[in-house]
């Protein structure tokens, strides 16, 4: 008997499992197959493909070797739908911070340009009757001065 055994996949829940030899298997699975696990000590154990190879052909001639694969490789394949939703939320929620940021920036911009022309206009309503006022030549600024009531 066996615990905590991820063979389906390692974002799957573990499932209790029985290994029995593969000459006593009498339920003749159609998907039957043999797993071999080779660890190696070098740095890349993507090189011992073609001696394992060998190595199997040498006892069984007629037995083919197929997804030959580095644990890196599987364990890569099995989290890669769960990569990809953490990648695209990721992305969605870097542009709803950007969206965020832009709105907040948008609304204190409105906020102290209200903010400026009202102290500008307090400033030139104050000063509407001396000669500080000709410091102002925009067209713009004296036709709004013109248009203030006199007190």
């Amino acid at each position: 008997m066996v615990s905590n055994l991820r063979q389906r996949g390692l974002d799957l829940s573990s499932e209790p499992a029985v290994y029995v030899p593969y000459l006593q298997d009498e339920t003749h699975h159609v998907l039957a197959s043999m797993n071999l696990f080779v660890r190696s000590m070098s740095d890349d154990p993507g090189l011992l493909a073609n001696s394992v190879r060998g190595k199997i052909q040498s006892v069984y001639p007629n037995q083919p070797v197929e997804r030959m694969m580095v644990i890196h490789d599987v364990v890569s394949h099995s989290l890669a739908p769960r990569t990809y939703s953490v990648g695209l939320m990721t992305a969605f929620a870097g542009l709803a911070l950007l969206l965020c940021a832009l709105g907040i920036y948008g609304v204190v911009s409105y906020v102290t340009l209200q903010f400026t022309l009202n102290l500008v206009f307090a400033w030139l309503w104050a000063r509407r009757g001396k000669t500080c006022c000709g410091m102002f030549c925009s067209r713009e600024v004296r036709s709004l001065l013109r248009a203030c009531p006199s007190a």
